[in-house]
């Protein structure tokens, strides 16, 4: 990788320049601080390049939803301040994985890529499974479009955040719709019922090889006091491209209801949203 890949000016980047290289050398100043990457057997990656607006994009798009991340669980929002800097290179992944060279946004404009934190909206199936290429076990996912992280889970039983067990995730693979999802580190929640996971593997369609990791002995705390916020230890970020196929598993250990929310970024083409007739609806996938 070109030494000359990412500009600074007074400590500030400025500037990423295409290119490619290995994971460990292009995450490499956020991996020495403790923000792991789950490459999934991908030891290659490619960017595309990202001028100062569109980095800025990012940060205004990452501190959006922070700054108040940080009032309701301070906790929650220190494990997601150090992975900024990650989730800006995955900017110019993404920007690379999407068709167009289109620029990036905050909020998406005509022509170009979105970017924002992960919603049920962005993440899960927008018209069927088949069609985005977005499978997973929550409850709203093969639907009109994702509602909320409700998932329903049987003790013992395999189920799965991202893909099925015969299927795999992929960010939406619809023309001028594609999505490029990244997973924060320990990103993945539970709120309002007591931790019930008790095992998380991730895998991808070219390694499957690592068997599942356990939680932390202490899960079952919250995060903050007063509050019923639970956060599941994971092994890095994981991104999820439309071209490439991820899996979430997740192991159980009590039958029933849960709302387990995934934190991370997503980018996406402007196209993937736009305004509904029904304002019950909002805006959505057409």
């Amino acid at each position: 990788m070109a030494k000359e890949t990412f500009e600074y000016n007074n400590g500030k980047l400025m500037r990423i320049n295409n290119g490619s290289g290995t994971v460990n050398e292009y995450f490499g100043p956020e991996i020495d601080n403790d923000v792991n990457i789950f490459a999934g057997g991908k030891t290659n990656q490619e960017w595309a390049s990202l001028e100062r607006a569109e980095i800025a994009a990012i940060e205004k798009a990452f501190m959006s939803k922070y700054r108040h991340l940080a009032k309701v669980c301070p906790p929650l929002a220190e494990s997601m301040l150090p992975q900024l800097p990650a989730f800006i290179k995955w900017g110019a992944v993404a920007k690379a994985a999407i068709p167009g060279d289109k620029p990036i946004g905050f909020p998406a404009s005509a022509g170009g890529i979105g970017v924002d934190w992960i919603s049920p909206q962005t993440y899960m199936s927008n018209s069927t499974e088949a069609t985005s290429g977005s499978y997973t076990m929550y409850d709203d996912s093969n639907t009109r479009i994702g509602r909320v992280w409700d998932i329903t889970l049987t003790a013992g039983t395999a189920a799965y955040l991202a893909g099925e067990a015969a299927e795999w995730y992929r960010g939406n693979i619809v023309d001028l719709r594609h999505t490029f999802v990244v997973v924060a580190q320990d990103g993945i929640l539970e709120i309002a019922t007591m931790p019930v996971l008790n095992q998380v593997v991730f895998q991808t369609e070219a390694q499957t090889k690592y068997t599942s990791t356990s939680m932390s002995p202490i899960v079952s705390q919250t995060l903050k006091e007063g509050t019923q916020i639970y956060q599941y230890n994971t092994v890095g970020q994981i991104a999820m491209p439309h071209t490439f196929g991820s899996k979430i598993g997740v192991f159980p250990s009590v039958t029933g209801a849960s709302t387990i929310p995934l934190m991370g970024m997503v980018f996406y083409e402007h196209s993937l949203f736009a305004l509904s007739t029904n304002p019950t609806q909002g805006m959505m996938y057409t």
